[in-house]
């Protein structure tokens, strides 16, 4: 069981998901979030804040793979059509071309698991 993991400075995913409590749409930066630094209402925060957790921090990747430094957020859904879906989030344009993500990405599509890619466009 890998050691208990912490955001640290990562705030990827409070760019990469959908924050329906603020209405904050997914692909554009919260405007709670102290972008590196963490969730300025940190501890008020809303619940499904509280309740994600991206697949880094439940151990996924090596400890220099957070998603603020490869750029991209992995995590799961479970959709109808294709059951478990690995979802890739991109945080900076360009991100799903770099050579992680596509290593990542065609590491899935190798072991027959269903891949969205969620790209930036834009922002």
């Amino acid at each position: 069981m890998p050691e208990q993991r912490s955001c640290g400075g990562c705030t990827a995913c409070c760019k990469t998901h959908l924050i329906v409590e603020l209405n904050n749409p997914a692909r554009v930066w919260c405007p709670e979030c102290n972008i590196a630094k963490g969730c300025k209402i940190y501890g008020n925060h809303p619940q499904g804040c509280r309740d994600y957790t991206c697949q880094w921090l439940m151990g996924g990747g090596a400890e220099d793979e957070r998603p603020d430094k490869v750029k991209i957020v992995v995590d799961y859904l479970i959709l109808p059509m294709f059951g478990e879906t690995t979802m890739v989030h991109e945080v900076t344009e360009g991100a799903l071309k770099n050579p992680f993500a596509q290593r990542v990405i065609k590491r899935l599509i190798r072991m027959g698991k269903p891949v969205c890619t969620l790209p930036i466009t834009g922002n």
